[in-house]
């Protein structure tokens, strides 16, 4: 019973007061763990496995967990998103963002290569959102090499879906294991 009590304080206090400083990396872990107990399966472990690689989040709510500055995001943000059919690929529950300035006419090129791909209104941010952070690293860098005029959105998207398919037949490229650029500057 005690178990259930501390759990309903912890998420009332995620709920309420998500936006409170709190006070050490233990704390923010135990909370970020009560405000995901409802979460659909997938997003959980996501959650979790993002918790084990960057730590307690920086941001807790109900249904949203929030890092900033870990690895090589300024941003990274987990969604409790449910389940669809829709695609194999999961629930499109991940977004990360990177340091990159893009120009109106880069956002036209990165627009035709992938709507999962979006710039901030000031166009000094790129982020990607998919249903793992491989997924991120391999739109990203093929983003990149849009902005670049490496690629064409078309080669682009084609590249992607290989990459997807020699990953389902256990094949690892580059591409999903990492930034292959520095983020600052096209």
């Amino acid at each position: 019973m005690k178990t259930y009590l501390r759990l309903a304080v912890l998420a009332g206090f995620v709920a309420g007061c998500s936006s409170a400083p709190l006070r050490s990396p233990e704390q923010r872990r135990e909370l970020a763990k009560a405000a995901i107990m409802n979460w659909y399966t997938f997003s959980q472990v996501s959650a979790l496995k993002l918790i084990a690689e960057y730590g307690p989040p920086d941001r807790i709510e109900s249904s949203q967990l929030v890092w900033i500055n870990q690895g090589p995001w300024e941003i990274t943000s987990v969604w409790d998103t449910q389940p669809n059919d829709d695609t194999t690929l999961g629930p499109e529950n991940l977004e990360q963002t990177v340091a990159y300035p893009v120009t109106t006419e880069q956002r036209e090129k990165l627009q035709a290569f992938s709507d999962k791909i979006h710039v901030n209104g000031a166009g000094t941010e790129m982020s990607s959102r998919y249903s793992s952070e491989e997924l991120n690293f391999l739109a990203l860098n093929l983003a990149d090499q849009v902005v670049k005029g490496m690629r064409d959105p078309a080669d682009a998207r084609g590249f992607f879906d290989l990459t997807l398919q020699l990953g389902a037949a256990g094949r690892t490229s580059t591409y999903t294991q990492g930034l292959l650029f520095d983020g600052k500057t096209p």
